[in-house]
């Protein structure tokens, strides 16, 4: 997978391989994220970090940074971090530390470790992908999709989301205010302003 992600997006058929280590990768998150060891986890996570922040670092323009790639990326990465968010509050459970108090910075993944990533995600393209992150993060929360969480996990993510919802709000509107300002006054890349827009816009309907 990871050879396959880390190939050069010059042509078609390269794009297709990238497309096809995530599909992989993103099963393996899903289907079998609670059964790994943390070493794993761990690695698996900073490598699917890595490959967003590359991402964001590639030059306009090319294949690797059209929107499929994009979208697809984004929904690995929130279908990570909301079986992480769900994960690490489980794990404290277990061990007999009760869920039934508001979450501290350090239990909460998402105010502790999801937001602090996406907020150093470089240009307009990293503030684009953030928000797609963003828009995917809940979708387990309910049954549209056939790898919704089970009811426990469902009721730790809504609560890790209900206590981040201020910060992942702000991070938005920001978004919106700064590249909005951009657009209107051309001080910026037009088309980026709008991606930010568009994904800033669906992430918040």
């Amino acid at each position: 997978c990871a050879s396959l992600i880390s190939t050069p997006a010059s042509s078609k058929a390269s794009l297709e391989c990238k497309f096809f280590g995530i599909n992989v990768l993103q099963q393996l998150v899903i289907h079998q994220w609670y059964d790994l060891s943390e070493e794993i986890k761990q690695r698996l996570s900073l490598f699917i970090v890595e490959c967003c922040r590359s991402l964001c670092a590639m030059e306009p323009g090319s294949e690797a940074t059209s929107y499929p790639l994009k979208s697809k990326l984004a929904v690995l990465f929130a279908d990570m971090s909301r079986l992480m968010t769900s994960d690490a509050t489980n794990s404290q459970q277990q061990d007999g530390v009760s869920g039934s108090g508001p979450s501290t910075a350090s239990d909460n993944v998402i105010r502790s470790k999801l937001l602090p990533e996406l907020v150093t995600w470089p240009g307009s393209r990293g503030v684009e992908l953030a928000c797609m992150v963003l828009r995917w993060l809940p979708e387990g929360t309910n049954q549209i999709v056939p790898e919704a969480l089970s009811a426990t996990r469902k009721r730790v993510l809504l609560k890790a989301l209900q206590e981040s919802l201020p910060d992942i709000l702000s991070f938005v509107y920001q978004a919106l205010d700064k590249h909005y300002a951009a657009l209107t006054d051309n001080t910026g890349n037009m088309q980026e302003c709008k991606s930010v827009l568009d994904a800033a816009l669906e992430m918040l309907l």
